[in-house]
């Protein structure tokens, strides 16, 4: 008697909707097969609420005035790394583009509390440039 190959069992997550909103099966499936060998269905949010738990967001400013972002993983089992990078500049550019400030619906008093912010940035900026003039 020949013992059968064993066979491969493969995760699996399907998006989809219904009426009641959207969902995702999550289960696995058998290699080569087509239907599941175990699976449930979750609402999206559930699911996302669930992965976001697990997540950390870290973002900094680079001296150069690169915004970057890190998610990152808790587990120890599932390592995540993701990182964005944008600029600064990029970043008030889209937010005081005119669509965005209809859409956010930025008053003057806003606005004029963003410019102080970034003054203030800029003065921490000039002190660091003369300290580092200074150094040389």
């Amino acid at each position: 008697m020949v013992d059968p190959q064993p066979q491969t069992v493969l995760p699996f997550v399907d998006l989809f909707s219904r009426p009641d909103g959207r969902f995702a099966r999550v289960g696995y499936r058998t290699a080569g097969f087509d239907y599941a060998s175990a699976s449930v269905e979750l609402p999206i949010q559930l699911l996302e609420q669930a992965v976001a738990s697990g997540l950390d967001l870290t973002t900094r400013i680079t001296p150069s005035g690169h915004v970057v972002s890190y998610v990152c993983g808790r587990s120890e089992a599932a390592p995540l790394d993701l990182r964005f990078v944008t600029s600064i500049d990029r970043l008030i550019l889209q937010t005081v583009s005119p669509s965005n400030l209809h859409l956010e619906e930025a008053s003057s008093n806003d606005l004029k509390e963003l410019l102080k912010s970034l003054e203030l940035a800029m003065e921490h900026v000039r002190t660091a440039l003369g300290r580092t003039s200074a150094e040389i």
